[in-house]
């Protein structure tokens, strides 16, 4: 489906969302880690955020639809490592 973050962000603007806004990424200081985990109705990645520049940064994985809405899969920051949050991606792509 996606082939990278930018197809993901078009997809995302064209429905009228903010996910991948830079203004929205800095205010949760997000970053995006490569690579993406393509399925047919989507993609699978993991993201990272730092709450405060004195916490830890932590991963989330997310899953962005056919459609280009982002959603959470589990708790956000759930992982303190990015390796914990593509175990978690091949989990769910084996299921």
């Amino acid at each position: 489906m996606y082939k990278n973050f930018a197809e993901m962000k078009r997809a995302n603007e064209a429905i009228g969302h903010h996910w991948f806004d830079a203004d929205a990424m800095r205010f949760f200081s997000s970053k995006l880690q490569h690579p993406i985990y393509r399925t047919s109705g989507g993609a699978y990645f993991v993201s990272s955020e730092q709450r405060d520049h004195d916490e830890p940064r932590l991963f989330s994985v997310r899953f962005c639809d056919h459609r280009g809405s982002v959603d959470t899969i589990g708790h956000f920051q759930q992982y303190s490592t990015k390796a914990q949050a593509v175990d978690a991606i091949i989990a769910l792509i084996a299921a």
